[in-house]
C-alpha cells in the first residue's frame, strides 16, 4: 500500500545526499527515500523531526543539515519533511560565487581599459602641446601644432597656431 508513496518519495531527491520523509501523526516514519544519506538512522530522524519548527538547522553526525517541514496535513495528520546537508546547498553557491568573481574581474578589466583609453586620448594630445611649447622660439614660429584628440584640444592647438602666425606676421 506504501509503494506509490515510496516511489514518489524516492523520486524527490533535492540533492545527492538529501532525504525526503513522510511521518504519521505520531512522528513515526511512514516512508523515506532510502537511496539518500544512509548515515541518518531512523531513531535520529524521528527525534529531530518531532520538532514543531518549520525550518531549522541541526547537526547530525558532525554535519550541519537544513530541515524543512510542512506541518501536519489536516486529513491524515502526516508531516512531510526534507533533510538537506548544507554542503550540498553550498556546492551550488560556490559555482555562483566563482561566476560572480569572474564577472567582477571582467567588469574591472573593462573599466580599466576604458579609463586607460580615455586618459590616453586626453594625455597624448596634452603632452604633444607641452612638447611643442618646450621647443625653442625659432621652431615654434616656423612649425604648426597638429593635434588629434578631443575638440577642445584641437581648438586650443588652432588658437596657439593663430597666435604664432600673428606673432610671425608682427615680426616680419
Amino acid at each position: 500500500s506504501c509503494a506509490p508513496l515510496y516511489e514518489a518519495c524516492r523520486n524527490t531527491d533535492a540533492s545527492k545526499n538529501s532525504q525526503f520523509i513522510i511521518l504519521d501523526a505520531n512522528d513515526q516514519i511512514i516512508v523515506q527515500n532510502q537511496s539518500a544519506n544512509q548515515e541518518l538512522n531512523t531513531e535520529n530522524l524521528r527525534s529531530i523531526l518531532s520538532s514543531d519548527e518549520l525550518s531549522f538547522s541541526e547537526k547530525i553526525n558532525g554535519k550541519s543539515h537544513l530541515i524543512h517541514q510542512i506541518p501536519s496535513l489536516s486529513v491524515t495528520g502526516w508531516k512531510v519533511s526534507s533533510v538537506v546537508p548544507y554542503s550540498d546547498i553550498s556546492s551550488d553557491l560556490n559555482r555562483v560565487r566563482i561566476i560572480a568573481y569572474l564577472f567582477f574581474a571582467i567588469l574591472v578589466s573593462a573599466f580599466g581599459i576604458l579609463m586607460w583609453s580615455i586618459m590616453n586620448n586626453l594625455t597624448r594630445p596634452l603632452l604633444k602641446i607641452v612638447d611643442f611649447a618646450q621647443h625653442d622660439a625659432y621652431y615654434t614660429l616656423h612649425h604648426a601644432l597638429d593635434i588629434d584628440g578631443p575638440l577642445e584640444l584641437k581648438n586650443l592647438a588652432c588658437s596657439i597656431n593663430q597666435m604664432l602666425e600673428h606673432i610671425n606676421e608682427q615680426n616680419h
